[in-house]
């Protein structure tokens, strides 16, 4: 049953997706629905607004306010229900009861008049992101004609997350231990707030796969929505507009891309080694989003605060829309925290930059506080194992690391960067430029944490640049405006002819990567698997660790088994994997010496013979579940 990996070209891609048309249709209603009642659970903010502050110029700014206020809302309901073992729907019954008093009693919602221009500009915007979230997400979990499903994933932290999840669902928060590790009840402090979410999704039908799918896609929509938001306040030009907002999503590392030809040939990239230079060349930027949901939404969150900050900066100095800045932020930060630690510092310094009043100040050190209050309530339910700590050991090796990812994934953004600091340094700026000051220090500091510090137990430090790209990715929304003549930031002609050239190269490789990300890892699943997982989880507790035969054991597959499993993962402690080592001594020849690792465990699932380990365990007194689908069996510890 081991998972297989299916070589595929962007065509056959393309026919598979075509051939699942009916799925796509009701996942784009799903996202609707969705987006619906986020705006539904946020929208009664708008109501706390002067009437003179509606002029969002048009549906953007709008659909953003309330969209993002409701994820914050339901982050924080859903999240209480989780931790007090209630249903989720109890959160959802809170949040529309306060969500219809709030709209009832909110004042009159007054819009500018949208240019037609702009209006066709923001449904272009809307279909571009929404095409692009299906084309890469659209096939997770997709089920076949030949009793497949379909997974595209390149680096494998789908399967975690939605295993992670399903632990959530089943046992509350805090999360018990995921790797089924003896001695250690609960998983170490780490967010959480993108499986709260998830399961929020999952409440209202949808299983988990189809809740990641869509929350994916919509991400990228709130993230188009809110850069377009950002953008029609400086320019109502169609394309700056429409490529501005869309272009976060595919921004990738400057690089002169030759091999047999100016492109990679898109019709055929079947393999790794096709690809060549290309992946192992490229510092994508954006990239780093299509294979790690908790950071899309982190920063399609933070680009939600950035226009909250905007409008903060332009309505003189309204603090409601700070709050909504900071509610922003704590929910990218509970979601995933690599963007929230560099913009709440970043705000503060540019508030006091632009000497702000005190009052301001104390809302954004209030609010970071009671984001980091609420990031670390699991550790006030329940005593948490030590997590990998994080370190200040700058080495040759990680600083140029950084410093090529900033050379080649911001060389468009510091050429902007160069006429805007001294105006930032000598604290001029103006309102309207605010923002951007937010996200040009917040990408300083990205580059300084990423220099400066080390995480412990990791080979090749994967978490040291999730900061620095998305806000390299944020900031390139304000790159085009500067290339299309935003007057705000000075310029001469010739530097921005140059500008436009460098964009193009991000844009054009960005856009490759894009395209042909979901080709790289396609996987297909025996759907003859899932029974087998959710009969070992219909017939066992929510907190009993697992031991999985390795014939049996498919990631991509343990969400429908929903228990702590004690895997080879690079992220179980050096004590894990010597466990699991000897859990496969065990499966081979029953010793009584490798027991000791199964005893400690509540339930086995073994593959076809393995008739020694069968022997051991029936003299240990375990017990064989009958009825297990296929030629497996399922064995649980006498209790």
């Amino acid at each position: 049953m081991d998972t297989k990996r299916l070589t595929l070209t962007t065509v056959d891609y393309f026919e598979h997706l075509l051939g699942a048309s009916g799925e796509l249709l009701l996942r784009c209603v799903a996202v609707a629905a969705l987006a619906a009642w986020f705006w539904f659970a946020g929208a009664w903010v708008l109501g706390l607004l002067r009437r003179r502050e509606h002029d969002f110029r048009g549906l953007a700014g709008v659909a953003i306010a309330g969209i993002g206020m409701g994820i914050a809302f339901c982050l924080v309901a859903w999240t209480a229900c989780l931790f007090a073992g209630w249903s989720l729907w109890v959160g959802n019954a809170i949040v529309a009861a306060i969500a219809v008093v709030g709209i009832l009693r909110q004042r009159e919602l007054v819009l500018a008049r949208p240019d037609p221009q702009v209006t066709k500009a923001f449904v272009a915007v809307t279909l571009g992101a929404l095409a692009l979230g299906l084309w890469q997400y659209g096939a997770f979990a997709t089920l076949t004609d030949r009793g497949a499903f379909v997974f595209n994933d390149r680096y494998g932290d789908v399967p975690s997350h939605l295993h992670m999840t399903g632990l959530i669902g089943d046992s509350g928060l805090p999360r018990i231990s995921t790797y089924g590790l003896t001695g250690e009840s609960h998983h170490p402090l780490v967010h959480s707030g993108y499986a709260v979410i998830m399961l929020g999704a999952h409440s209202f039908g949808l299983d988990l796969y189809r809740s990641l799918s869509c929350l994916w896609v919509l991400a990228y929509v709130v993230l188009a929505w809110a850069c377009f938001a950002l953008l029609v306040r400086r320019t109502q030009r169609a394309f700056v507009l429409v490529f501005g907002s869309l272009l976060p999503m595919f921004w990738a590392g400057i690089w002169p891309v030759v091999w047999d030809g100016w492109w990679p040939d898109l019709v055929d990239v079947s393999s790794d080694a096709q690809l060549g230079d290309f992946l192992r060349k490229l510092k994508n930027v954006s990239g780093i989003m299509y294979h790690n949901f908790p950071q899309t939404w982190a920063v399609s969150m933070t680009a939600v605060a950035l226009w909250c900050f905007d409008s903060y900066a332009r309505h003189s100095a309204r603090r409601a829309y700070l709050v909504m800045t900071m509610a922003a932020i704590v929910t990218s930060g509970w979601i995933k925290p690599s963007l929230a630690f560099l913009f709440g510092p970043a705000l503060l310094i540019v508030l006091v930059v632009r000497r702000a009043k005190l009052g301001d100040l104390l809302v954004v050190v209030g609010g970071f506080a009671v984001g980091v209050v609420g990031y670390l309530l699991p550790s006030f339910f329940a005593e948490l194992p030590a997590a990998r700590s994080w370190t200040i050991g700058p080495d040759g090796k990680g600083t140029s690391r950084v410093f090529w990812h900033f050379a080649k994934g911001a060389t468009a953004g510091l050429l902007v960067v160069v006429f805007f600091a001294r105006r930032l340094l000598r604290g001029a700026v103006t309102s309207a430029s605010a923002w951007v000051s937010v996200t040009i220090v917040a990408a300083g500091g990205g580059a300084m944490f990423a220099i400066l510090f080390r995480e412990s137990g990791l080979q090749g430090q994967p978490n040291l640049l999730w900061g620095a790209s998305g806000s390299i990715a944020l900031f390139s929304p304000f790159i085009v405006a500067w290339c299309a003549g935003d007057d705000e930031i000075p310029g001469p002609k010739p530097a921005r002819i140059a500008g436009w050239v460098l964009v193009a190269v991000h844009a054009w490789t960005g856009l490759t990567y894009a395209l042909i990300y979901p080709t790289l890892n396609v996987r297909q699943v025996d759907a003859k698997i899932r029974p087998v997982y959710e009969f070992a989880r219909d017939h066992t507790r929510p907190t009993d660790r697992f031991l999985l035969d390795p014939n049996v054991e498919v990631a991509d597959a343990v969400v429908w088994l929903q228990r702590p499993i004690l895997r080879n993962l690079v992220m179980v402690s050096d004590e894990g994997r010597a466990e699991y080592a000897r859990w496969i001594s065990f499966l081979e020849d029953g010793n009584a010496k490798d027991y000791e690792v199964v005893g400690r465990r509540d339930a086995v699932i073994l593959g076809p013979g393995r008739r020694e380990a069968k022997r051991a365990l029936e003299r240990e007194g375990w017990t064989l579940i009958e009825g297990l689908p296929s030629k497996l069996s399922l064995w649980v510890r006498r209790r």
